[in-house]
């Protein structure tokens, strides 16, 4: 146990001296995780993704992330440092290539413990194509069409005259 670390002393004694020898005791901490990463992390691209855990241990403890189970280099794509206890990975201007499995290992001379994070990076909705207004005559059916962008799936909902519109009978939504 850490508790066990200290200066030692054994002193041997008789009838005619005694001698002692004496010894430093250091226990050496595996790497352990305080706080842990989120189990997962939603973001819309474009901003900056902030990965933060905190691990206790004997020093020196290196950290090293991963992303998809391969060693990230530090750039100007991906900040990393490790202060004192807290260990930060920041992935800038995410994109949706970034949506991967990451992983913060720590390590020293007496062991090693990891933690991880899923990252699934959105891109919000948009239109491609938005809605015309048209004019038809009286008894004819209308076909109203917009084209969306972004990260499925979508929640859409359709409103006349600021009035969401129930579907029936007279009003069908088509998805493709």
């Amino acid at each position: 146990k850490i508790s066990d670390a200290g200066g030692y002393t054994c002193q041997v004694s008789n009838d005619v001296g005694t001698v002692a020898c004496s010894a430093e005791l250091f226990v050496k901490e595996p790497p352990s995780f305080v706080q842990k990463l989120n189990t997962s992390t939603t973001l819309k691209k474009g901003i900056t993704a902030h990965f933060e855990c905190i691990i206790t241990g004997t020093p020196k403890i290196k950290v090293i992330w991963y992303k998809s189970g391969h060693e990230i280099i530090a750039s100007d794509k991906y900040m990393m440092s490790f202060d004192g206890s807290v260990a930060i990975l920041e992935i800038i201007d995410v994109i949706l290539d970034d949506s991967a499995c990451y992983i913060c290992e720590a390590r020293n001379e007496a062991g090693s413990d990891s933690c991880s994070t899923e990252l699934d990076v959105k891109e919000p909705p948009s239109f491609r194509r938005k809605l015309q207004s048209a004019e038809l005559l009286r008894g004819c059916s209308a076909i109203l069409e917009c084209e969306m962008a972004g990260t499925a799936p979508f929640n859409v909902k359709w409103s006349k005259d600021n009035k969401q519109i129930r579907l029936g009978e007279k009003y069908k939504m088509v998805t493709e």
